[in-house]
């Protein structure tokens, strides 16, 4: 099975204000299935992908560095 839909929504009103809701859907070759996720589950998949977030924005930051130190080299160079 394979995951074909992922949604998670702050809940804005209600006894759950606040909390996080979500749907996942899996399908495979003899069908599908969705599971509800509640708030620790919303959160656990949020952590994940903060965590990826996190990770390529040092990945990009290290080479907008490296790119600015080799134009600096190269305009240096050039004067």
């Amino acid at each position: 099975m394979i995951l074909t839909n992922l949604k998670m929504d702050r809940v804005g009103y209600g006894p759950n204000k606040g909390l996080m809701e979500g749907r996942a859907r899996f399908e495979g070759e003899t069908g599908a299935v969705e599971i509800k996720l509640d708030n620790d589950k919303c959160n656990t998949i949020l952590t994940i992908c903060a965590m990826q977030i996190v990770d390529t924005a040092k990945q990009v930051a290290r080479g907008m560095t490296s790119q600015e130190i080799v134009g600096r080299a190269a305009i240096a160079s050039e004067t």
